[in-house]
C-alpha cells in the first residue's frame, strides 16, 4: 500500500490549521467603548430599598487595551474597612480582608455567572514610591507589597493619578449611594480607599480619597490602632473582556485624553482637552514626537489660554550666578527658542499669539513677599504662582513624560513658575501637590508646564 495518499492528507490537514491560525491572528478584537464611557454592569444595591432588588452597578470606562476596558464605579458603592484585623503588624492590598471580600463575597453576589466569565483574573501592580502628602506637605516613603492576581481590586494612587487626574480634585471624589452612606455609620473618613501604596512607618497607614478629592493617609486613631479597621468608601474597579455592543449610550464630562485628530474648534471650552503641536515625551526617539495635550484653561473671544497637561521638559531655570528674574532666565528663553520651534509647524507657530505677559507683583505668598518685574512680550511662558491659584491648577498632581522624568533624574515632582521671590536669587516652584517653595534657579532641575495662547477655529 503506498504512503503517498495519506501523505497528501497529513499535508492539506497541516495547511487547514495553519490557514486557520493564521485567519484568527489577523482578527484584532477591539472592545467597543473608547475611554471615558459609561456603561452599566452587574447589579448591588444602593437605594437603601432591598424590597426592589439591587440597582446597576455604573462605571466609568478608564482605559482600553484590545478587547478589555478597565472600569472604575462612578460612585462609590460601600464602606469597610480595608483589613478587620487589628494586629500591630503591617497590612497591605495583598493580605487585607477588603481584597477578600471584593473577590470573594463582592463579585459572587455583584455579578451573574455569565457576567463573572467576563471579568479576567489580572496581575495587580502593588509598588511602592515616595510622595509628598496633601495637607500636611510631608515627604512620605512608602513601600511596596506582593503583586497580586484579582478579578476585582481598588486603584492604586498611581492608577488613581493616571485615570482620574482631571481639572478639578472634586471631579475624581465620587459621590455616595444612599446605602454607602448608611454604610458608613459614625465610625469613618469621607472618601474611599486606595489599595495602597503602604506608608514606611511604625504603625499602618493606607491611602485613601476625600470627598474633596485629595490624597491623604489613613493613620492610626490612638496608639496601636490603625485606621484600616475604619470605614472608608469603596469605588472597585475590574478588567472586562468584552465583545458586545455598548449597553448605553456615552456621556462624558472630561475626556481622559485629547482626541487624536489634533484640532482646536471654535466651540472648545474651559476644561477640554486638545491636542496641538508635537514634542518628544516617551522617550523613544525612532517613533517621532508625540502629540502634545493641552487643557484649556479660559477663553478670551477666539482665542485660549493652554496649558500643557504633562510636565514636558525638564532644566534649571537660570544656568547662571546672580539674580535673575522672568524677563532674563533661559527657562524663558527655550520656551520661546528651541521648543517654540520644534515643537510646532509653521501653521501652529501662527495660530500662537505673542502675548504681554504681566510679571508685576506675581509672587503673593505672606512668607515671601512679591517682586515687581518688567513685562515681557512671549509666545509661550510659566504660569504665574497666582495664575496656577487662580485656575485651580495647583491641587492637580501634574504628570511628567517619560523624556521629562529622564531628564529630570530625580524622585522630585517640582515645576517652575515665573514668580521671582523677594530679591530674585529665588524662585518659586509648586509642589506636586500645590505647595509654594523657594529654588535657587541655577542649582535645581524642576519641570516645565508650559502655557500659550493660541487662535481658536479654522
Amino acid at each position: 500500500m503506498s504512503c503517498r495518499p495519506m501523505r497528501s492528507i497529513v499535508c492539506l490537514m497541516i495547511l487547514s490549521m495553519l490557514c486557520a491560525l493564521m485567519t484568527g491572528c489577523s482578527k484584532q478584537e477591539t472592545a467597543p467603548y473608547a475611554v471615558g464611557d459609561k456603561l452599566t454592569f452587574g447589579h448591588y444595591e444602593q437605594d437603601c430599598d432591598p424590597d426592589d432588588g439591587p440597582e446597576p452597578i455604573e462605571w466609568t470606562v478608564a482605559a482600553v487595551d484590545g478587547s478589555r476596558v478597565l472600569l472604575i464605579s462612578e460612585k462609590i458603592l460601600d464602606a469597610r474597612p480595608y483589613h478587620d484585623d487589628l494586629a500591630p503588624q503591617k497590612t497591605a492590598w495583598d493580605a487585607c480582608t477588603l481584597r477578600q471580600w471584593l473577590n470573594g463575597e463582592f463579585l459572587a453576589s455583584a455579578f451573574s455567572a455569565e457576567e463573572q466569565a467576563s471579568i479576567p483574573e489580572v496581575d495587580v501592580d502593588n509598588a511602592g514610591r515616595e510622595k509628598s502628602i496633601g495637607d500636611v506637605g510631608a515627604y512620605m516613603v512608602t513601600q511596596g507589597s506582593p503583586n497580586t492576581r484579582d478579578r476585582v481590586f481598588l486603584p492604586s494612587y498611581q492608577e488613581m493619578i493616571r485615570y482620574m487626574t482631571v481639572r478639578n480634585p472634586e471631579d475624581r471624589a465620587g459621590t455616595c449611594t444612599p446605602y454607602a452612606t448608611a454604610r458608613f455609620g459614625t465610625n469613618y473618613d469621607v472618601g474611599w480607599w486606595l489599595r495602597g501604596p503602604v506608608s514606611d512607618e511604625d504603625y499602618a497607614m493606607m491611602p485613601f480619597v476625600f470627598m474633596a478629592g485629595q490624597y491623604s493617609m489613613s493613620e492610626g486613631v490612638s496608639t496601636g490602632w490603625k485606621r484600616v479597621n475604619k470605614r472608608c468608601g469603596l469605588r472597585p474597579a475590574l478588567w472586562l473582556e468584552t465583545n458586545a455592543k455598548k449597553q448605553t449610550a456615552p456621556t462624558v464630562d472630561m475626556p481622559a485624553q485629547a482626541p487624536e485628530d489634533a484640532s482646536i474648534p471654535a466651540d472648545t471650552a474651559v476644561g477640554d482637552l486638545v491636542r496641538f503641536g508635537h514634542f518628544e515625551q516617551d522617550n523613544v526617539d525612532f517613533d517621532g514626537a508625540e502629540p502634545i495635550e493641552w487643557l484649556v484653561l479660559e477663553r478670551d473671544g477666539d482665542r485660549a489660554l493652554l496649558m500643557s497637561r504633562y510636565l514636558l521638559h525638564s532644566m534649571p531655570y537660570f544656568d547662571g550666578t546672580g539674580p535673575v528674574q522672568w524677563e532674563t532666565c533661559d527657562a524663558r528663553a527655550w520656551l520661546n527658542g528651541d521648543f517654540f520651534h520644534t515643537a510646532f509647524n509653521d501653521e501652529e507657530r501662527a495660530r500662537i499669539e505673542e502675548t504681554e505677559v504681566d510679571n508685576s507683583s506675581v509672587q503673593e505668598a505672606e512668607n515671601f513677599p512679591g517682586m515687581d518685574a518688567p513685562p515681557t512680550r512671549d509666545r509661550v511662558f510659566l504660569l504665574s504662582c497666582a495664575q496656577i491659584v487662580k485656575y485651580g491648577m495647583g491641587e492637580i498632581e501634574p504628570l511628567y513624560t517619560a523624556r521629562s522624568r529622564a531628564i529630570q533624574q530625580s524622585t522630585s515632582v517640582e515645576r517652575w513658575t515665573r514668580s521671582s521671590q523677594g530679591n530674585a536669587f529665588t524662585i518659586s516652584v509648586m509642589s506636586m501637590v500645590g505647595f509654594e517653595l523657594s529654588r535657587g534657579p541655577a542649582d535645581h532641575n524642576a519641570y516645565l508646564q508650559p502655557a500659550l495662547w493660541v487662535k481658536l477655529g479654522e
